[in-house]
């Protein structure tokens, strides 16, 4: 193997995590297109070709075309460029980049208002039993007016204390949508600079699951994990998740389990029956993931085969 095929080669392990050299020049990785356990996805570092043999309609003719399907951030573009002959004129440095902002009408409830609608916002987090300390901590507010009025707004920053996504929560009880979040991707890591990679994670669906669990607790905002979070898994090399979602994703969980496993992760998987960590508590939510065992294989299959 040739000193580029090896660095394109380390470059695709922080992304996909450790691969399977099956030829001087050809390496197979577990498939992020699929739920497969087993190594699916063929890259050939030379000619760049990479092809799934469980998505057929996952295939390109470039390590570029793979890092846009998998929607990897700019800084991986930079250093791909350093290795390969890239398209022209592609922005390297800012290839996935958005911009969010709070709403305009943004009020801190760590200041004191006037309006009714602070009175209500207040009273809607108490009944969630969040306190001043979590508004402090995840700088929590909400908007009397405009596009977000009536809404709770959690934001959320990345590692650099940059906005990254914000959740927007009714809290009148009279909107017809609970949920007004930004025209956004949610490709992001949520609550990342309250994370300490170091540390086994938890993984959760929402903002207020997370905040209930509090310990280095990231909300998926749905039922799989985004790419981006997946790279920083590799990135930081993650030992250890606990998985705690509703019992309507469970088998959503099981196939996140499984990735993860995949990736050399160690899974505890928490069932939640009817209940969700927002509703349980702090005191409840941290016994039941202390008290979990972590995840086999054999125990993988055997759940997989009860959800069928």
């Amino acid at each position: 193997m040739g000193v580029s095929e090896q660095k394109l080669l380390n470059l695709l392990q922080k992304i996909l995590g450790s691969g399977k050299v099956v030829s001087k020049d050809e390496v197979m990785f577990v498939c992020p297109f699929s739920h497969h356990r087993k190594p699916k996805l063929a890259v050939n570092l030379t000619t760049q070709r990479w092809q799934s043999w469980i998505d057929t309609n996952a295939k390109g003719r470039s390590i570029y075309s793979l890092f846009k399907r998998l929607q990897v951030p700019g800084n991986y573009f930079t250093e791909l460029s350093k290795i390969v002959k890239l398209p022209k004129n592609i922005e390297t440095d800012n290839t996935e980049e958005q911009f969010v902002s709070l709403p305009y009408e943004f009020k801190k409830l760590t200041e004191t208002h006037t309006e009714f609608a602070y009175k209500q916002a207040l009273a809607y987090l108490k009944k969630r039993n969040i306190g001043s300390y979590d508004i402090e901590r995840y700088d929590i507010g909400y908007c009397a007016n405009g596009d977000y009025a009536g809404r709770i707004i959690v934001p959320s920053y990345d590692a650099d204390n940059k906005l990254n996504y914000f959740l927007a929560r009714d809290f009148t009880g009279n909107a017809y949508l609970k949920y007004k979040n930004p025209p956004v991707s949610k490709d992001v890591v949520v609550f990342e600079n309250q994370i300490d990679f170091s540390e086994p994670l938890v993984f959760c669906e929402g903002v207020f699951d997370a905040m209930a669990i509090r310990r280095n607790a990231i909300a998926l905002l749905g039922k799989n994990i985004p790419s981006k979070l997946k790279m920083r898994l590799i990135e930081h090399g993650v030992t250890e998740v606990s998985i705690v979602l509703d019992n309507d994703a469970y088998k959503n969980a099981l196939a996140m389990s499984e990735s993860l496993m995949n990736d050399n992760i160690r899974v505890k998987l928490i069932k939640m029956g009817n209940e969700d960590a927002a509703d349980i508590g702090f005191n409840k939510i941290i016994q039941r993931i202390k008290s979990a065992t972590l995840l086999d294989f054999g125990e993988l299959m055997k759940q997989k085969l009860c959800m069928n």
